[in-house]
C-alpha cells in the first residue's frame, strides 16, 4: 500500500487510558479480547499485538503482529481486565492464514478458559461514526502493559486504499486489537500517521469488510470458519439446539461425553457451553465433526511463565532479571546478549535497563563481545586513560578507530554516553560504511555532526527513522542493548 510510506508505525497504542465500561456489551469485547506473544524459533521473545475472536477458535489480529515469529502464545483477557499469562495456547505458523491483499491474519487457536466472541458490523462505518479502539498498550509499566484499555475517537475518512482514517490516538504497542462501533466490531487497528515535526495527525484501522472477505477466502474444512449467524453446509444454524458448535445452542452445557459422541475423539467441552475441537483436530468440510490427528502444540516450545508463577528455573521465555520482563521492548536483545556473556546484571541480579551507561562500559560490552583479540596490555592512550580496569577496551577501541576522545585530550570514561555520541561509537564498531539514507528521523538536522552516523544506523536497523532521535539524551543500558543486538545483525 503506498499509504505505508506516510505511516511511522505499524504498531499500536491506545494512548488516553480509560477503563472499559461496565455494559455488556464492552464487557463482550473484553472477554473477547487476546494478548499475543510473538516468539522465534530459538524461543527468544520478539514482541506481542492483540488480537479478537470472531469464531470458537479463530482470531483476526493484523499481519504484521505474526510476522517474523515461528511460534506464538494467545492468552485471553481475565476477570480482572489484564491478560491472563496462566490461560494461554502455543501455536505454530501452520495454525496461521494471513490475507495477501492487506495486513490481517486469521489465527486458528483454542485458549484452555473462558473468552467471548464479538460480532462482525453489517456494513463499515462511515464518517462521522463513534468508535472505540481496544487492546494491550505499551505503557511503560507491567501493569499498564498487560492491562486492557480502550481510546474512543470518531471516523475521518477513507485512504485510496481501503483503509478507514480515525482521529483516535493510536500508537506503539496494541496492533490487531478491535475497533468497535456499539456491540459490534468495524475494523482492525493497524497503524498511525505523524507531521514532519512528530505530532501526532490521525489513525489508521482495516473495516470489517477486508478482514472478512479475507477470512473467507482462507477458510476450508482445516480452518473451519463458520461465519457469524449463517446456515453451515451441515444445516445447522446458530441458536440450533443440535449444533455443538454453537455457544448459543438452548441445551444443556455439553459434557465431555457429549462432544466425543457427536463430533468424534477429537471433541472436547469448550467453556462457552459448547463443544470445539480439540488441540490437533479442525472441523471438516461439513461443519459436524472433528477431524485429524492428536498433537501437542507446546511439546517443542517453551510456555510463557506467569508473573505469579513461583518456579524459579530459567527459560528463554522467561525473565533472566526481574526488572526485564518479557514485554520489555529490549527484552530479546538483553536476553541474547546476556547469553553469550556480552553484558551482565549487579549484583543484586537486577539489570537497571532504565539507567544510563558510561562511555567506558559501552565500549567494553563492544570490544569484549565483538572483538575480544583487539583487548591487549595497552594503558595510556587518553590523557584520563591510564591502566584502570577499561583501559585495555578504551585504548583498543581507539586503535581500531572507534573513537577519537575529546579536543583536551581525554576521553571522559565516566561520563554518561549520549544519542549521538553513541550512535557514532556504535556504527563505528560495525562498519566502515557511512551511506545516506532517504528517511531519517524529524529532529537530526543535515548540519549536525553525527548526522552520517544516524544515516547508517537508519541504514543497518539501529535507528527508526520515524522516531525522533534525541541526540542529548543519555543512552540508557536497555536501549544500549537494542542498538548492539541490531546492528549485528
Amino acid at each position: 500500500m503506498q499509504y505505508l510510506q506516510k505511516l511511522t508505525a505499524i504498531l499500536l497504542v491506545t494512548l488516553p487510558v480509560f477503563a472499559l465500561a461496565a455494559s455488556g456489551d464492552q464487557a463482550q469485547t473484553k472477554a473477547s479480547t487476546v494478548f499475543i506473544a510473538n516468539y522465534s524459533r530459538d524461543n527468544t521473545f520478539l514482541g506481542w499485538g492483540t488480537g479478537f475472536y470472531v469464531d470458537e477458535g479463530i482470531v483476526v489480529t493484523n499481519k504484521h503482529v505474526i510476522e517474523g515469529g515461528d511460534w506464538y502464545r494467545v492468552f485471553a483477557t481475565g476477570a480482572d481486565d489484564m491478560a491472563d499469562l496462566d490461560c494461554g495456547r502455543s501455536i505454530t505458523k501452520t495454525d496461521v492464514k494471513i490475507n495477501l491483499d492487506d495486513d490481517v491474519a486469521y489465527m486458528r487457536v483454542y485458549v484452555p478458559c473462558s473468552h467471548q466472541t464479538i460480532r462482525f458490523a453489517a456494513k463499515d462505518p462511515v464518517k462521522g461514526d463513534a468508535i472505540l479502539v481496544v487492546g494491550y498498550p505499551y505503557r511503560g509499566s507491567t501493569a499498564q502493559s498487560l492491562h486492557i484499555s480502550t481510546v474512543s475517537g470518531s471516523v475521518t475518512g477513507t485512504t485510496e486504499d481501503g483503509w478507514i482514517r480515525t482521529d483516535a490516538h493510536l500508537d506503539f504497542g496494541n496492533s490487531g486489537g478491535p475497533v468497535i462501533k456499539g456491540s459490534e466490531v468495524v475494523g482492525v487497528a493497524v497503524a498511525k500517521s505523524i507531521d514532519s515535526d512528530g505530532k501526532y495527525v490521525s489513525g489508521f484501522f482495516v473495516p470489517t469488510s477486508v478482514i472478512l472477505k479475507g477470512l473467507l477466502y482462507a477458510n476450508d474444512s482445516d480452518f473451519g470458519y463458520i461465519p457469524q449467524g449463517a446456515v453451515s453446509s451441515s444445516g445447522f444454524r446458530y441458536g440450533d439446539p443440535n449444533n455443538h458448535f454453537d455457544p448459543a445452542r438452548s441445551t444443556a452445557i455439553a459434557t465431555d461425553d457429549d462432544c466425543k459422541a457427536s463430533l468424534g475423539e477429537g471433541g472436547e467441552p469448550a467453556d462457552n457451553g459448547a463443544c470445539k475441537c480439540s488441540a490437533g483436530y479442525s472441523i471438516n468440510a461439513m461443519g459436524d465433526a472433528c477431524v485429524g490427528t492428536a498433537r501437542s502444540s507446546s511439546s517443542s516450545v517453551a510456555s510463557l511463565s506467569s508473573s505469579r508463577s513461583s518456579s524459579s528455573s530459567r527459560s528463554s521465555a522467561r525473565a533472566i532479571f526481574p526488572d526485564v520482563p518479557f514485554w520489555r521492548p529490549g527484552y530479546a536483545a538483553i536476553l541474547s546478549l546476556f547469553e553469550r556473556r556480552i553484558i551482565g546484571g549487579y549484583p543484586d541480579g537486577t539489570f537497571r535497563p532504565d539507567d544510563g551507561i558510561n562511555r567506558a562500559e559501552l565500549i567494553k560490552m563492544l570490544v569484549a563481545g565483538f572483538q575480544p583479540l583487539e583487548a591487549q596490555e595497552e594503558a595510556n592512550c587518553f590523557s584520563d586513560v591510564g591502566d584502570q580496569w577499561f583501559a585495555s577496551y578504551v585504548c583498543a577501541a581507539k586503535r581500531l578507530g572507534w573513537i577519537d576522545g575529546y579536543a583536551d585530550g581525554t576521553f571522559r570514561p565516566r561520563q554518561n554516553v549520549n544519542h549521538a555520541e553513541a550512535i557514532k561509537i556504535v556504527v563505528r564498531a560495525f562498519t566502515s560504511k557511512l551511506r545516506k539514507s532517504s528517511e531519517m528521523p524529524s529532529d537530526v538536522r543535515p548540519s549536525a555532526w553525527f548526522y552520517p552516523f544516524v544515516a547508517e544506523g537508519v541504514n543497518i536497523g539501529i535507528l527508526d527513522p520515524n522516531v525522533r532521535f534525541q541526540a542529548e539524551k543519555n543512552l540508557t543500558r536497555e536501549e544500549a542493548a537494542m542498538w548492539i543486538f541490531a546492528a549485528e545483525g
